[in-house]
């Protein structure tokens, strides 16, 4: 399974506050993933992602940031390794 971090506008700010957010953001979802062997945490906070300008709302991105982040995305997926048999 992969979890996939996806930004907001507000993570997408260039401020102290929302710097924090993001690096909030991702700890917690570590930590949330960190027992689980089966789970990959895939980050799509790439500086690349982090315009406010890319989303349509404050957290839907709009045509622009969804191919930008297909882009991330696909460098990005791996295959997972193959379940233990019982």
């Amino acid at each position: 399974m992969q979890l996939v971090l996806l930004p907001d506008q507000d993570y997408a700010a260039d401020s102290d506050s929302a710097r924090a957010g993001r690096a909030l953001f991702v700890a917690e979802h570590r930590a949330l993933v960190a027992k689980l062997r089966r789970v990959q945490l895939i980050g799509l906070l790439d500086p690349s992602l982090l315009d406010p300008k890319l989303f349509r709302d404050g957290a839907h991105f709009n045509g622009r940031g969804v191919k930008l982040a297909r882009s991330v995305l696909s460098r990005s997926l791996i295959e997972l390794p193959q379940a233990s048999q019982p």
